[in-house]
């Protein structure tokens, strides 16, 4: 149902864009613009995890992690080996320490209470693949393949030998319609 819903809103879109009054005569250069470059973000991001087993909550860690993320964007021209490909690629890294609250618990499974911080670092990956299609001068559908990955990794001073190492992965098809506005040029795929 989602999928359908959304066909129908890109379809929706496209065709009111397609009929709507047209600005200045313009060719695809500006979209291309928009969509090819190479970008860096700097911020944080909030680490909240928790560890459950029976509805109990064995321990957290959770704090701001410093955060940086390095993009690539690639809207081809007509004339290139693979005419209107789409490619984006970024790369997520995040490090620091976070607040634990847990347990340390010996081999009988005897456990006191534990607080402490947790040096933590998460990669991410995400990519997308696919071929821009110009529907006229104003209107350019891109459907995508994307995936994403994240690893995450947390040590402990506690027991330092004793590190998580959790991947997550998962991939899907997508689209996106980029429309040229009169006034403001083209709105662009979003990045994420």
């Amino acid at each position: 149902m989602h999928l359908r819903a959304s066909r129908l809103a890109i379809l929706a879109l496209a065709l009111a864009a397609t009929v709507a009054p047209r600005g200045a005569a313009a060719d695809e250069t500006d979209i291309r613009k928009a969509d090819n470059g190479l970008s860096l973000d700097l911020g944080a991001t909030y680490l909240d995890y928790t560890e459950t087993a029976g509805g109990t909550t064995l321990d957290t860690e959770k704090g701001w992690l410093p955060t940086a993320t390095l993009a690539f964007n690639l809207l081809a021209y007509p004339w290139a080996p693979i005419p209107n490909l789409y490619f984006h690629i970024d790369v997520t890294g995040s490090t620091g320490s976070t607040n634990y609250n847990g347990a340390l618990c010996d081999q009988f499974g005897d456990c006191t209470p534990y607080q402490s911080t947790t040096n933590d670092t998460i990669i991410a990956t995400a990519a997308r693949l696919g071929r821009a299609f110009s529907l006229n001068r104003n209107v350019m559908l891109t459907p995508y393949e994307r995936s994403a990955t994240a690893t995450g990794r947390a040590i402990s001073p506690a027991s330092a030998a004793m590190a998580r190492i959790i991947t997550i992965g998962r991939a899907w098809a997508d689209c996106c319609c980029n429309i040229r506005r009169p006034s403001a040029g083209w709105c662009r795929c979003p990045a994420a």
